[in-house]
């Protein structure tokens, strides 16, 4: 499929490290020249059973992330202890979770036909795994242009062009996870939609070249809310205090 609104943005941005379009806080802690970005949208929740066992390593490293800031390695300090902090945002126990594991009380019957109707419309092509998302960059606007060709086009929306400048990354963006996404309004990349039912029926048209109607909108909407799962916080230690 072509797509002929890349052709005017090349050559005209350097790369930087984008918002929306970083693997993981992890993996560019250490990229010289590049700023840190505390980035939520690709993280994939683990097992609670999976973080009793790391708790302690993770305390140990964050700890001594944060010693090392105030030692004056104020950078990468910092950097280390916010990747250390985004290992442990972890929400087990959501209702669709439960629901998965056999509970069939545990999602209503508005989430169930959502849950069906957000497999048949394609939506979980690129909302997969255990994170419901972030593990893939994709176009935005596959379907139906979403950047208006009236409109002017902000460094954001060049999405992951910005930091490979490659002109197949132009609009290009990481797929949030799904997780929690209740609690994340506004959402895409320029916080055009205030509400879930906005997001729901943009992505249907731009991604899908499909119009959903309200009820269909309201059955998807039930379903992401039954993602949102329960932080357990782990009280600190003397020696973090």
């Amino acid at each position: 499929m072509a797509i002929p609104s890349r052709q005017a943005y090349t050559g005209i941005v350097e790369p930087e490290a984008g918002e929306r379009n970083i693997e993981s806080l992890v993996s560019q802690k250490k990229g010289a020249g590049h700023r840190a970005v505390l980035h939520f949208g690709g993280g994939v929740p683990v097992q609670h059973r999976a973080f009793r066992r790391r708790s302690g390593e993770i305390r140990l490293r964050l700890s001594g992330a944060i010693r090392r800031e105030r030692e004056g390695e104020i950078e990468p300090g910092i950097t280390d202890a916010l990747a250390e902090y985004h290992k442990v945002l972890i929400t087990p126990d959501a209702p669709f979770d439960r629901y998965l594991q056999g509970d069939s009380e545990a999602i209503g019957p508005d989430a169930k036909k959502g849950y069906q109707l957000f497999k048949r419309l394609g939506c979980a092509s690129c909302h997969n795994s255990i994170g419901v998302g972030g593990n893939s960059f994709q176009y935005m606007g596959l379907s139906n242009n979403f950047f208006s060709t009236g409109d002017r086009i902000s460094l954001p929306d060049l999405g992951r062009y910005r930091l490979t400048a490659r002109q197949e990354d132009i609009h290009k963006f990481k797929v949030p996870g799904l997780r929690n996404i209740e609690l994340t309004h506004p959402y895409f990349h320029n916080a055009s939609a205030p509400d879930l039912e906005t997001a729901v029926e943009a992505m249907a048209f731009h991604q899908r070249d499909m119009s959903i109607n309200k009820g269909k909108v309201h059955q998807i909407v039930s379903f992401m809310q039954t993602l949102t799962g329960t932080f357990r916080e782990m009280p600190p230690t003397d020696s973090e205090r």
